[in-house]
Formats: C-alpha cells, structure tokens, sequence
C-alpha cells in the first residue's frame, strides 16, 4: 500500500490541484490529510470539497477547528485571526458539516494519524525539536506517527535509548525504529521553499519521500488581494515563510 500524506492546504486550491494530479500521477493507493484545510487561503470551500472526495482519510486541524467554532480565536496571532473570521463568513453549509465530522486522531494499521501531537491534540501544541519529540513516543503506541501543523518536513527517529531528527527527503523506517514524521504543507510551506509540500509513504519499502510541487502562486495570491485578506499572508507564500 502507497498512502500519499497532505496537510496544512489552508484554502489554497492552486497548491492543492497540482498536488492532488501529482499524486494521481504516481498512483498513490490511498490519500490521508492531516488537517488545517482552511485558514489564511481564499478557497475553503472548494479546498474541503476536494479532500472529501480523494482522502480516505482527514483529522481535524486547529485552524479548521476555530472556522466552526470549536477553537478559541485568542491563541491566534491577528493575521490568522482575519483569515479565520473571513474563512467563517465564506464557508458553505457542506464544509461547515464535514470540518464538524473530522476527529482529532485517526489509528490506521501502524500509523497515528494526528494534526499536532498525539499526546493532547486538542491543545495545538507544537513539535519542533527533539526535547519536544522525545516527550511524545510514550503517547503513541503504533511504529510511526504522522503529524502537520509547524509546516516543516521534518522527522523524529527513536530507536533503542536514542533519539535524533532526520531531514532527509528518503525516510528508510528500520523495523525496531519508531518515528514520528511531519509532512510539510501544501498550501503555506515555512521551511524556505515556496513549492507545495507532501509526502508518499510506501508501506512495503518501509519508506517515506518527500515530494515538492511547483503550483501558481501568483494565482493565489491574486484571490487573496481580491478577498482583502492580509498581505503579510499573500507576500509569505512567495518566499515559503
């Protein structure tokens, strides 16, 4: 089985198309999203309509979670915040269901699927180093697990006493080693690298790649000028910060 990984899109649909017809391309089996659909992009609705209809499976996000009012506005910063609010007067009554459907944790075979953490999800913590990762294995019990939410490729390897991060773009998964693994972003990568971000994990190599995608930026951009979004958000996604 060849499960393709996506996450973070916040309603950028250019950046999710030309992922969405990558991984057709490749014949991926099965499509999983690990949340954050929407938020600080100008196309939610159409963002949630193609997930609905091409993963087979979606956890819920915490910019999801705030558009349908079950996360608190405070603990965003006010450029996401008007996109949150904007986001909340656009979404349909359709995306408004399926974000109210989506859990916080999925179990798939050997995989964790989760938007943040898997200890607290409901939290939004953030993993971006190896104290934090070292704190979370013990709250997990499957040999990986698959997160979003910094939109930063990144990986955390745990096997025996040791513990370290792995930045490369071919993840072999030795079978006594435990890994938690963050995806990228689709729509709003911050590693530097403004292409569309996801993952492809091939379940008999034992092997995760990291693929990037160059979308239509200026596109995107365009929408969000037209929908006054903030243009801290329009100029980030040129340099993928």
């Amino acid at each position: 089985m060849r499960y393709g990984f996506i996450s973070d899109i916040h309603g950028n649909l250019e950046a999710l198309t030309a992922v969405l017809d990558d991984l057709r391309d490749r014949k991926i089996d099965e499509i999983v999203c690990l949340g954050d659909i929407v938020g600080y992009g100008p196309d939610p609705n159409a963002c949630v309509a193609l997930v609905q209809e091409n993963a087979r499976y979606t956890v819920l996000g915490n910019h999801d979670s705030a558009v349908i009012g079950k996360t608190t506005l405070q603990y965003f910063n006010p450029y996401a915040r008007r996109a949150i609010e904007w986001t909340r007067e656009v979404l349909n009554a359709d995306a408004y269901t399926y974000l109210s459907s989506l859990p916080l944790k999925i179990i798939v075979d050997d995989m964790t699927l989760v938007h943040s953490t898997p200890d607290h999800p409901e939290e939004w913590d953030y993993l971006f180093d190896t104290q934090d990762a070292i704190k979370k294995f013990e709250y997990f019990r499957t040999q990986l697990c698959f997160i979003g939410h910094t939109h930063r490729p990144l990986a955390f390897f745990h096997e025996n006493e040791r513990y370290w991060p792995v930045e490369d773009q071919i993840l072999l998964i030795q079978p006594n080693m435990r890994c938690i693994i963050n995806v990228g972003s689709v729509g709003q990568p911050r590693d530097g690298d403004a292409r569309a971000c996801y993952g492809i994990y091939d379940e008999n190599k034992r092997e995760f790649q990291y693929i990037r995608v160059p979308y239509e930026i200026e596109k995107t951009q365009e929408k969000m000028r037209k929908a006054n979004l903030p243009d801290y958000l329009i100029r980030r996604l040129f340099v993928g910060r």
